[in-house]
Parts: structure tokens; sequence; C-alpha cells
């Protein structure tokens, strides 16, 4: 059905130009080997497929997208704009589970490094516990921050999609 669906777009296209299967055939011929008036009818009464090859060429042809040919909406700036920020969204989840987790391993080997070291700075052990907590502070904050990015961008996207 879909080959027939497909093969309807291609000789309404044909008959808009006014062309013969013969004359497509022809024009095609010019880019792609194997073309021929029988070729064409075979793709537009859908019992034959169309290579890639042959779909790029009648396009040209054509002046038309492929898309256009295969019946796909042409993409609108807020499709692109809502694949971009469903990208963005997934990136800043990566990214504020990666912050938790460094965190979390930058605490636990601080720990192990350092363990009973004194906390007020005067051993230098201490001091490199401390810059490390400070660290891992920092980054479990870039992580909150990360996911209020990800809610905000969440809540924007359905706006994007309406």
């Amino acid at each position: 059905m879909a080959a027939k669906l497909f093969g309807d777009r291609i000789r309404d296209e044909r008959n808009r130009h006014k062309w013969s299967q013969a004359e497509l055939a022809e024009r095609l011929s010019k880019r792609v080997k194997g073309i021929y008036p029988t070729t064409i009818h075979k793709i537009e009464s859908g019992d034959r497929a169309i290579r890639f090859d042959e779909l790029a060429a009648v396009a040209d042809v054509f002046g038309v997208s492929v898309d256009a040919l295969l019946g796909r909406r042409a993409r609108t700036a807020s499709n692109d704009r809502s694949f971009a920020a469903n990208a963005l969204f997934r990136s800043a989840l990566q990214a504020a589970s990666a912050a938790f987790v460094a965190a979390e391993n930058l605490q636990d080997r601080s720990a192990d490094l350092f363990g009973e070291s004194d906390p007020d700075g005067s051993d230098p052990l201490g001091a490199l516990a401390h810059q490390a907590s400070s660290a891992a502070q920092t980054l479990i904050e870039v992580s909150a921050a990360l996911r209020d990015l990800a809610t905000e961008i969440e809540k924007a996207g359905k706006d994007i999609e309406k």
C-alpha cells in the first residue's frame, strides 16, 4: 500500500509537469542508469520499489524534496526547537547525574585518604580534605542547578509543542 501511495505521488508530480512516463524516464536516465518508461510505470503502480539513487534523482528532476515525495511533513521551527529542547533536557539530566556521582566519589576518596585528619586545617592533609569537601559541595550544587534546568526545560518544552 505504501508503494502504491508513493507511486501515486510520482504520477501526480509527473502529470503536474505534463510529462509522459517516457519523458520522465529520459530525464532520469541522464542521472541514473536503468530507468525506462516501463520502470516508471512499475514504480507508479507500486509493482517496483524505488532505489535511493533513483529517489534522489526523481526529487531533483521534479524540484521537490525527498520528504515531499515520501509524503512527510516539512520540519517546522517548532519541531526543530522541540528536538533541541529535548536534547538539552537529556544533556542537563546526564550532566546532573555525572556531577552528583563525581561529588560522591570525591567525598569517598577524600575520606579514604584523609580519614582522621585535623578538620581545622592545621594539618596539610586536613587542608586538602577541606578543599576536597568544598569541591564536592560545589559539584552537588552544580548537580542541583542542572536538575532545576532540566525541570525548566521540560516545562518550556510543553509550551513549544503547543
